[in-house]
């Protein structure tokens, strides 16, 4: 697994899971990513996607239907109002554990 230490991609990720903890779990699109990072450039945004599904910390279904999805790898999702109520929405595995 490579690792992932450029600032940027970070971001990207921290906007990622920030998103989908407002969102019910839903991904972002590469626009809202763009507002939540400052970073200007839909092509920017795919590099910094690439690099973390290269270093195995997301994952993107294949692009057939134009599925925007981004799955945070070791994220769980809890739907609110569920047996989990009391827990937040998504919880994400301590550092070194993905």
């Amino acid at each position: 697994m490579q690792t992932v230490n450029r600032r940027r991609s970070g971001d990207v990720l921290a906007a990622i899971i920030a998103y989908k903890q407002t969102h019910d779990g839903n991904s972002p699109s590469y626009r809202a990513i763009m507002d939540m990072t400052g970073l200007y450039s839909t092509s920017t945004i795919a590099y910094h996607l690439g690099r973390l599904e290269d270093a195995g910390l997301i994952r993107r279904p294949s692009r057939a239907g134009g599925s925007r999805m981004i799955e945070v790898v070791g994220g769980q999702w809890n739907p609110p109002g569920g047996a989990f109520s009391d827990e937040p929405c998504i919880t994400m595995p301590e550092q070194g554990q993905a």
